[in-house]
């Protein structure tokens, strides 16, 4: 089953100039535009809502944590920056010829594409102007105006996040997509992924940045939005086996070389792995870790999530 692009768009397909008989869009370029998008997003949200507590009560804390958490702060959003950069170009590969996506913004219309590379691009400049107002220490943007701006990127992260699973659910031709339990689902994965960003950076910062390292409250929140990946991962494999519907899809994933991505990758290394990992670190009382592989771990399982359930979806 082909799912065409322009199945997104306005019937008279001027946003994107794209034939029925082009490629599928659920290729390996969009999962990694999915996901991409989402860990970036989930990276902003939590950089932005942490350093928006954390300078509530800067008053309180000594310079040199300060400074730490100001070096930490900078390395986000850069990465989150480019880690966003890089799935626009994944979109844009994915369309054939990148001229064509303009059009999406020269001639809007309402579909789930345009909005969501509205949402996109304005979440890639804004994660932008707040790595040159952090990372390149560019004065303009700065005081307050950098407060406003990681307000607008917590709330446009949100959006961004949400839409990674909208754009899948929205289709209600594939039956095994069409439920609100796979938006949810890749909402939390997209935070556990952006938090694994987050913590991956906080253990290759410089010594100066380890003053701002907070390891201990980090993983309580990964545990949380791991915790709710779980629950929501349930709720969708029910949606699966009790959607007739969605039984061809359901074969797919039952099959022997899905079912082990899905037990391995997604559930193995994208939930269980970091889930016992920052159990282990609360239980224990741990100040950092020997090696980051649980974050690697949740990485390399938040895709293999979004490609088993691509995968079964587009058969």
């Amino acid at each position: 089953m082909q799912v065409p692009l322009h199945y997104f768009l306005p019937s008279d397909k001027i946003a994107c100039g794209i034939e029925e008989e082009q490629a599928d869009l659920f290729g390996i370029l969009i999962i990694t535009y999915l996901f991409l998008g989402g860990a970036a997003a989930g990276a902003l949200l939590v950089t932005c809502t942490w350093s928006i507590l954390f300078h509530a009560h800067r008053i309180r804390r000594p310079s040199r944590e300060i400074a730490g958490f100001n070096t930490l702060r900078s390395n986000c959003y850069a990465t989150a920056f480019v880690l966003l950069i890089f799935s626009i170009a994944c979109l844009l590969w994915d369309l054939g010829s990148p001229e064509r996506a303009l059009n999406l913004f020269l001639h809007p219309h309402l579909s789930i594409l345009s909005i969501g590379s509205f949402i996109l691009s304005l979440e890639a400049i804004l994660a932008g102007a707040l790595a040159l107002a952090t990372f390149f220490d560019f004065h303009a943007i700065g005081g307050n105006a950098r407060r406003v701006l990681e307000y607008c990127c917590a709330v446009f992260s949100c959006g961004v996040i949400i839409y990674t699973g909208v754009f899948l659910a929205a289709n209600k031709s594939v039956p095994l997509w069409s439920t609100w339990t796979l938006v949810a689902l890749f909402f939390f994965s997209s935070f556990s992924s952006g938090s694994a960003v987050v913590m991956l950076l906080d253990y290759f910062n410089p010594d100066d940045a380890r003053h701002a390292n907070v390891i201990r409250p980090m993983s309580a929140i990964h545990c949380a939005g791991l915790a709710f990946e779980t629950v929501f991962l349930a709720a969708f494999l029910n949606h699966a086996f009790t959607t007739a519907a969605a039984s061809e899809s359901l074969a797919l994933l039952l099959s022997p070389s899905i079912l082990q991505t899905g037990i391995i990758g997604a559930l193995g290394m994208g939930i269980l792995i970091p889930f016992g990992s920052e159990i282990r670190t609360l239980a224990f009382a741990e100040e950092g870790r020997a090696v980051p592989f649980s974050d690697f771990a949740c990485l390399v399982g938040g895709f293999l999530l979004r490609y088993c359930v691509i995968v079964c979806g587009v058969h």
